[in-house]
């Protein structure tokens, strides 16, 4: 009975690191034909699998998702630049002061805050 490989990838690998490790070291010239097929074998195993993870939306695409977390922050972003323009009128005329300035200084501290939190950088490699 042929030995059966378990195909799965280990934490942190890649699928050629995981096709790699199964595979072992090669050497061409003395590989067999069932060997060869055997090769050929665990790496469209590997390439299936990839493909229904794929489907499966277990997987997404690295510039999708990096895109998507864009567009996400800049929204947010966006939304609290407009915030004080929107909410200090409505603050103002509950304390009795000027718009303008509640205006001024809410904008002053929003701009403080997005600044501290700078360019966030999506980091999907290895974790």
């Amino acid at each position: 009975m042929p030995k059966v490989v378990e195909i799965a990838l280990e934490p942190g690998e890649t699928v050629d690191d995981a096709a790699q490790r199964l595979v072992g070291e090669i050497d061409v010239d003395a590989t067999s034909f069932d060997e060869a097929r055997r090769i050929k074998e665990v790496y469209l195993a590997l390439l299936n699998r990839l493909e229904f993870e794929q489907k499966s939306g277990a997987l997404i695409d690295l510039e999708l998702a990096t895109s998507i977390l864009f567009e996400t922050a800049r929204a947010a972003r966006d939304a609290w630049l407009n915030w004080p323009a929107k909410f200090a009128p409505l603050i103002a005329s509950e304390l009795g002061v000027e718009a303008d300035k509640v205006t001024d200084v809410l904008t002053g501290y929003v701009h403080r805050q997005i600044s501290a939190l700078g360019e966030p950088q999506a980091d999907f490699s290895e974790r």
